[in-house]
């Protein structure tokens, strides 16, 4: 069996090539050599259809691989394009290759999301490229496909998505400026989660944007290291009211009073990573002693870490430090499978 892939990628609005709010996300999966990509995006305003790009990068030209097209429903776009991993739209690229992917609309409206950190610039694109290039086995588009729904089961509710398949190319004598490597199938599908061995749970819509959250928050906030060792890592100084943002379950810890205690002495909280668990924890600046020790407990904050820890590791030692109360907070599991 070939090596599974699957990853998030966040797809942002364009205007006059400046990237500006995000409108959603693709989720990309591999499996056997078949690509799927799912679109999920929302605020698409006033697109009758958009035209979906992948893009490979050649020196300083980005060449777009027609996907195909797909019409928004209102103000969503929800669709699926399958294609081969190692024939991205029939052409020679694999989905290593790829840049991102970009969606073109009506009015010189853009949206679009980079794999490679590098930004978008619509006048580096060539979309005529193909027509140059020798006809090979890779940009015949004579594969094949499996179609979307592989075997029966068990449809997910509320939710119903355009299949984008792949058909055969046209050769590169004929007048379109794209070859229809994708059509839209007319007939909506409901497709569930395929069950295999070695299947990665779902994540929600709401954990997906609570992960972009927490992705744009480390973004704003500037990191630090409070600490001598590296047991803690991605260290960020943070505000009560950023709890929103980073878990939804324990947004009430901002009117926690051990907590906002904390912040008023120190001006700041931590949020950071456990290296050995992965997990985040929330931490509150704070000195150790008995006294403290007991309202941290009391108030859900069991957990002490100092800042420049003694030698000796009994509490003991730890008497007069400064360093952090902390506690696991629950976030999306940002670990499971591959680029989450």
């Amino acid at each position: 069996m070939s090596e599974y892939k699957r990853f998030i990628a966040y797809v942002y609005e364009y205007m006059q090539e400046q990237k500006g709010s995000n409108r959603g996300f693709i989720k990309v999966e591999a499996r056997n050599s078949v690509c799927k990509m799912d679109f999920h995006l929302t605020g698409i305003q006033g697109q009758d259809k958009c035209s979906i790009y992948a893009y490979a990068r050649e020196g300083k030209e980005c060449r777009a691989i027609f996907l195909g097209s797909c019409a928004p429903r209102g103000d969503k776009l929800e669709c699926r394009v399958q294609t081969s991993e190692e024939q991205i739209g029939n052409t020679k690229y694999k989905l290593g290759d790829l840049g991102g992917i970009i969606l073109l609309g009506e009015g010189q409206k853009m949206y679009g999301t980079e794999w490679d950190d590098v930004p978008i610039r619509i006048q580096e694109f060539s979309f005529s490229w193909m027509d140059k290039e020798e006809p090979t086995q890779e940009n015949r588009g004579e594969g094949e496909v499996p179609p979307v729904n592989e075997s029966p089961q068990e449809p997910r509710k509320e939710e119903v998505q355009e299949e984008i398949k792949e058909s055969e190319g046209v050769p590169a004598s004929q007048e379109p400026e794209q070859p229809p490597v994708a059509e839209v199938n007319e007939t909506a599908s409901e497709a569930g989660p395929q069950e295999t061995g070695d299947s990665v749970p779902e994540l929600t819509i709401e954990e997906i944007q609570q992960i972009e959250d927490i992705r744009q928050l480390k973004e704003e906030k500037e990191a630090f290291n409070p600490f001598c060792d590296q047991d803690m890592m991605e260290c960020y100084k943070i505000i009560p009211r950023d709890l929103e943002r980073i878990s939804r379950r324990d947004q009430a810890l901002a009117n926690n009073n051990f907590l906002l205690h904390g912040y008023y002495n120190y001006h700041h909280l931590l949020f950071a990573r456990e290296k050995e668990s992965k997990q985040y924890i929330l931490g509150v600046p704070g000195i150790y002693d008995h006294q403290e020790k007991f309202m941290a407990v009391m108030f859900g904050f069991p957990n002490f870490k100092a800042a420049r820890p003694s030698e000796e590791e009994d509490a003991a030692s730890q008497m007069g430090q400064f360093g952090y109360w902390y506690r696991l907070i629950d976030t999306p599991d940002l670990y499971q499978g591959d680029g989450f």
